[in-house]
């Protein structure tokens, strides 16, 4: 192989890991250089990304792999041959039987175990020796791509925790296969699942959490974690009403814990994240004190949270702008006050408290309001629209 190749070849991976990692441009760009499609295989899992190579006739030779094998014991074999291979990190070709292609694999290693496993069918031709160079140097790319993603390596405590990675990532161009012989008796019986959002506290993250996950996951049959970003996404049975109690319990105030309403399946389970995620953001403005915050009736605010951000002049009054003016001139006077109003439910003798005040202090506060912006708490329909216009300039905006 020219030097000279091998250095466009170094360069184009680099430049697609840098900047962001994306498995499906790794996938595309791998096929570009082997004239075969490519796959990444995981646990439970195999990632595909959308090209006119991966024809649905070879889509479907992946999933009809388990359904024609013969007796487990003789796939056994065959896979534990491929597997010395893969072991290696070294591209191999290896003839695989009961499928109509012969395949390549080879193992994607980071920090001396097998991440994930390139394996591409030979649809138009056998790769040459220096096909098999660019592979291996891509396996060591995918290696530290799946790290960067947050899948966990192949042969980790427990299947699911790749099928979740793959379904967070919401790549609209890696179509996921889940191997239903691996899969089919996890989730069996399950008619909705719960889901947890896992923030830890302050800018240092411990292993304390992790431990705590893991701990829960191995003694309850359908509890399941994953990393995701810097937090944590539990994924368990909705009956197991007491879980989210149980882990709150376990953590000890260390974290924030956001849940949203149970799914009926997980194939949306990068929505259910976000607003569980976005529950945190809310509890933490609405109760400060609390960690374990419920979406419940705030989850009307999650489908304007983006449009907020873009036209904030819509989620406000005239009313709010001009206490936010003042507030700006003379400090954090009366927006505190308002705060302070929502969390007590209007009780003077509770906002007197929260502030340190003489509940005089805080009556005429709120008469000042009234008489200075015209914002009458005791209008329900001006209170709404305060409530909601400072609950969107603190927690959205």
């Amino acid at each position: 192989m020219k030097d000279e190749f091998f250095a466009e070849v170094k360069d184009a991976y680099s430049y697609i890991l840098f900047n962001g990692a994306s498995i499906t441009a790794l996938c595309n760009l791998t096929e570009k250089y082997m004239k075969n499609p490519v796959g990444l295989t995981l646990e439970t899992v195999t990632l595909l990304a959308r090209s006119q190579s991966y024809t649905d006739d070879l889509v479907q030779e992946y999933i009809n792999i388990g359904s024609s094998a013969p007796p487990d014991d003789d796939l056994d074999q065959v896979y534990q041959r491929i597997q010395r291979h893969i072991n290696t990190g070294i591209p191999t070709n290896t003839p695989t039987l009961y499928t109509p292609h012969l395949h390549t694999f080879c193992g994607c290693k980071y920090n001396g175990k097998v991440t994930a496993v390139i394996d591409m069918p030979h649809v138009t031709h056998a790769p040459t020796k220096d096909d098999l160079a660019v592979l291996k140097y891509a396996a060591s790319v995918f290696a530290l791509a799946m790290h960067i993603n947050s899948y966990v390596v192949k042969d980790y405590y427990h299947p699911m925790q790749n099928y979740l990675r793959s379904l967070l990532n919401d790549d609209p161009d890696i179509m996921i296969y889940q191997n239903p012989h691996r899969t089919a008796s996890l989730i069996r019986n399950i008619s909705r699942f719960g889901i947890l959002y896992i923030h830890e506290k302050g800018p240092d993250r411990t292993d304390r959490v992790h431990e705590i996950l893991l701990e829960n996951s191995k003694r309850r049959d359908q509890v399941w974690f994953t990393p995701y970003r810097s937090d944590y996404v539990v994924v368990y049975n909705a009956e197991d009403g007491l879980l989210p109690e149980i882990l709150q319990e376990a953590l000890d105030g260390c974290c924030y814990i956001g849940i949203c309403d149970p799914a009926d399946s997980l194939n949306r389970l990068h929505d259910s994240v976000k607003i569980a995620e976005f529950a945190i953001s809310i509890g933490i403005y609405l109760h400060p004190e609390s960690d374990f915050i419920d979406i419940g009736k705030y989850k009307f605010l999650y489908p304007i949270a983006g449009d907020c951000r873009r036209h904030p002049e819509l989620y406000t009054t005239p009313a709010f702008l001009q206490l936010q003016e003042y507030d700006r001139k003379h400090g954090d006077l009366y927006l505190q006050t308002l705060r302070s109003y929502f969390r007590s439910n209007g009780d003077p003798a509770r906002i007197a408290a929260e502030l340190f005040l003489h509940k005089n202090t805080v009556v005429y506060r709120l008469s000042r309001i009234r008489e200075m912006f015209g914002i009458d708490l005791s209008d329900i329909s001006v209170a709404a629209s305060v409530f909601i216009a400072l609950l969107i300039h603190d927690s959205l905006l």
